[in-house]
């Protein structure tokens, strides 16, 4: 007799993944069902357990289960699911079970083949972990550059940290700090730029196997203020009008304007400044004088804020001063026929240093041998007053002459043509002689050299770009020569005040510039910073300038002659309360030489003018020679007298006390050059309102 066919479960492909499964997570497994009967199915159930060994039990632990639908013979049906290991299930080797017909609804021919398994590996779980960013977290403000806390909360066990920002709300992040110690809470950062409104802070909890992270619940603003003017250096006077100015990016609302002197807050000069970038502050005439202020602006609550990065200079009324030449003396006078290009003489753009003891050394440009080295720098001393001089001034071509301190280098040296136009100062036990060399057989295209010798007299070492001495110079101040026929860099003056080095040169079509650099370096010329906008403007008909300081009056002045080489040459004064800004201050024009030129005006070793010393200007005069004519010119020296007083008068350009025809005279010119001095009611324009402001002042007597 044939029996009837009867249907029978087996498990095919039993598999989890993963097989290694932490308590309390979750694995996914997978399974076929078959139908190796000769019988068709109904449906049924397989289910899930996970069991201490390969056989189903009682006690073993459900998991789970999916729908078999009907299955003919032969037939298979494909299963899956993610089952959860249960927490607190012990570490160790466990067994996922696989029971097909779990409930019996299918009568099978054979019932004990149903189970297959799968083994797996259960491991602790592992602890919690956890970080949250606390600040900022949304809503904040913070200035670029100022120190801020990054704060942060974490629960369990982390080997590091990283701190990232976006400044796109997210989009991308760029890391702050990374490798901090997993035991930190907070970090202080200074806050860089770019500023940005849509700003977010991203911490990162790593431990062995993962990491964990959080960011700020919403846009914080990295807002930035930097003050532009007054920014370090600058010399302001009380009663004037100037700008306080600054740049800003993600600020909004009102800007607060305060000075700090030596630190310490002053009044505010105002809490609700717009912030269109500047602010015209009249500094009150009483305002409290001092060399260290800073201006302070700040916004949005103060959480924004910027300094001057440097002191600037508030002062009161200045001294004004007059200098006046006395009848003279000519020191040096050709004493050959003057007939030929060969037969020049001539003394000019001295450089002159009282000593202690009154005695005067002086520089001088003078010929050269005639052979191809146009200008040599002699050297000369007077010990009563520059009455009578140590070396004589009869001419000779012999280099070794012992007043003959500086001659050209040989061939093809960059100062191979000329040694001339000196400008001395000592400092550091040396005497640093400035020169001007010309880059081309023509006399164009100068550039600006310097030696250094421990004698007024020489031997000099000339700067070779990394030191001093040997035979191929080096200039301090080079000229780009494009055009062949340009005049070029030329004509050095130095002043040292505060440990450092002042260097006016002049450059063509441009006027004086002005350079520093520190003396305590004696490579100084190592380190030279230039300022572009020049010093003293030019002035057609005017020559070099040499500067000084007053250090009684706290004043840089500069010395030129205008309208040179004519019968109506004066000596024109400038002045600066920084030595970086100069306006035209007075013109000597008794007692002066006719068709005077290259000044020089006489200081102390480090170029300041005591005004206890008998002090002088010393200049070349004669007509300029005609081409293959010989350079024939006396020189000059003038004693000088220097007074000064306060006046607060603005129309009082020549300070004596009053706003006269002669102010009206330097006003006039002023206006016509567009000098400083015109603008005379501080507004940093010369215009008409300037002359509207001079005719109420004219006539005032102001002392």
């Amino acid at each position: 007799m044939t029996s009837a066919p009867t249907p029978d479960f087996i498990v095919q492909s039993p598999n989890a993944n993963p097989i290694a499964v932490e308590a309390g997570s979750t694995t996914d497994i997978s399974c076929t069902v078959k139908n190796q009967g000769s019988g068709s199915a109904g449906s049924s159930y397989v289910r899930y357990y996970l069991s201490s060994n390969s056989s189903y039990g009682t006690s073993d632990t459900y998991l789970g289960s999916d729908y078999v639908s009907s299955l003919s013979s032969n037939g298979t049906s494909s299963e899956s699911a993610t089952l959860t290991i249960p927490p607190g299930t012990a570490a160790g080797t466990w067994y996922i079970l696989f029971r097909a017909d779990a409930d019996d609804d299918v009568a099978e021919g054979d019932e004990t083949n149903n189970v297959a398994y799968r083994q797996i590996t259960v491991t602790a779980p592992q602890p919690v972990r956890t970080v949250t960013v606390t600040d900022p977290n949304g809503g904040e403000v913070w200035g670029v550059g100022d120190v801020k806390r990054i704060n942060w909360s974490w629960a369990g066990t982390f080997t590091s940290f990283t701190i990232q920002i976006s400044r796109n709300g997210g989009s991308t992040w760029g890391t702050i700090e990374s490798g901090l110690p997993g035991n930190y809470t907070y970090w202080d950062w200074e806050t860089t730029s770019p500023s940005s409104a849509s700003c977010r802070i991203k911490v990162i909890g790593y431990y062995t196997g993962g990491a964990v992270q959080d960011i700020s619940n919403s846009n914080f603003t990295i807002g930035q203020l930097t003050v532009t003017a007054p920014n370090g250096g600058e010399t302001w006077q009380a009663g004037t009008t100037r700008d306080i100015t600054w740049n800003s990016s993600n600020v909004t609302g009102a800007i607060l304007i305060q000075p700090h002197l030596n630190g310490s807050p002053q009044a505010p000069i105002t809490t609700s400044a717009p912030n269109t970038g500047s602010y015209s502050w009249s500094i009150p005439e009483d305002y409290p004088t001092g060399t260290t202020y800073k201006i302070g602006i700040s916004a949005m609550g103060g959480n924004v804020s910027d300094f001057s990065d440097s002191y600037f200079t508030i002062h009161g009324l200045q001294p004004e001063f007059d200098i006046s030449a006395q009848p003279g003396w000519t020191i040096f006078m050709p004493s050959g026929p003057c007939q030929d290009s060969s037969d020049s003489e001539y003394r000019y753009g001295p450089s002159i240093i009282i000593n202690d003891d009154d005695s005067i050394d002086t520089w001088y440009c003078s010929p050269g041998n005639g052979g191809g080295q146009w200008d040599w720098i002699r050297y000369n001393r007077s010990t009563d007053g520059g009455v009578t001089w140590e070396y004589s001034w009869v001419p000779h071509t012999d280099p070794a002459s012992p007043d003959v301190v500086l001659i050209p280098s040989d061939p093809p040296s960059l100062d191979q043509y000329s040694c001339c136009d000196p400008g001395v100062v000592r400092f550091g036990g040396y005497y640093y002689l400035g020169y001007t060399s010309a880059g081309n057989d023509i006399g164009r295209c100068n550039s600006v050299f310097v030696a250094r010798s421990n004698s007024p007299s020489g031997p000099f070492h000339k700067w070779n770009g990394s030191g001093w001495g040997g035979e191929d110079p080096q200039p301090i101040i080079e000229w780009p020569c494009v055009n062949q026929d340009e005049w070029g860099a030329s004509e050095p003056s130095f002043i040292v005040k505060d440990n450092t080095l002042y260097i006016y040169y002049e450059w063509t079509e441009v006027g004086t510039r002005v350079a520093t650099s520190s003396i305590q370096d004696s490579n100084w010329p190592d380190s030279i910073a230039f300022y572009d906008e020049p010093a003293i403007p030019k002035v057609i008909g005017e020559d070099s300038r040499d500067v000084k300081n007053i250090d009684s009056l706290d004043l840089f002045i500069a010395v030129a002659v205008g309208s040179r080489f004519t019968d109506d040459s004066y000596i024109h004064v400038w002045k600066s309360t920084d030595g970086i800004s100069f306006v035209s201050a007075d013109e000597i024009t008794e007692n002066i030489i006719p068709e005077a030129h290259n000044v020089g005006i006489s200081g102390t070793s480090e170029n300041h003018i005591d005004l206890n010393f008998n002090n002088f200007i010393a200049y070349a005069y004669g007509q300029p020679p005609l081409p293959n004519e010989p350079e024939c010119w006396p020189t000059y020296l003038n004693p000088i007298n220097i007074y000064y007083f306060i006046s607060d008068c603005e129309g009082d350009l020549d300070g004596d006390g009053d706003a006269d025809g002669k102010d009206l005279s330097d006003f006039a010119y002023a206006f016509h050059y567009n000098l400083p001095s015109a603008d005379i009611n501080n507004d940093s324009l010369i215009d008409m309102d300037d002359v509207r402001v001079f005719a109420e002042i004219y006539g005032r007597n102001c002392q």
